[in-house]
């Protein structure tokens, strides 16, 4: 798993109760193509912004995208320049809002996996997994 300062990402994802916490970790069909074409299938112009993460809020049927950008022309275009600034300047975010299906938002996304566990976990340092049997639902 990659290195991710999860007290960053916390404390802007939330629920209303917030009865279990954990992680994920998506594969999106081409990369951060699949998000620009995301936002290009709903007239979203990224111009020089470069995409640093995606969130999804979902309630009963509909859900909202959350495209997280941040400035080209201040941050830079590679990866490796985007790094080196926000260490040197620290980071400011934008956000774009997309309304859409979790249906249609999988349509870009090849994998997917998640684990949440409730408060009980919250002093455990790991834990042992005794089967990986499949069951039917």
């Amino acid at each position: 798993m990659k290195e991710v300062n999860f007290d960053a990402i916390y404390e802007h994802t939330s629920t209303k109760y917030g009865d279990y916490t954990g992680v994920i970790q998506v594969d999106m069909n081409e990369s951060v193509l699949a998000v620009r074409e995301l936002c290009k299938n709903h007239n979203i112009d990224l111009g020089d912004k470069f995409v640093i993460g995606i969130g999804f809020d979902y309630d009963n049927s509909m859900g909202s995208v959350t495209i997280y950008t941040i400035n080209s022309e201040i941050y830079g275009t590679t990866y490796n320049s985007v790094r080196d600034k926000i260490a040197e300047i620290g980071l400011t975010v934008q956000k774009k809002l997309v309304w859409m299906s979790i249906i249609e938002l999988m349509k870009y996304i090849k994998r997917m996996a998640f684990l949440v566990t409730s408060d009980l976990l919250a002093n455990v340092e790991s834990f042992k997994i005794e089967s990986k049997e499949r069951f039917d639902l």
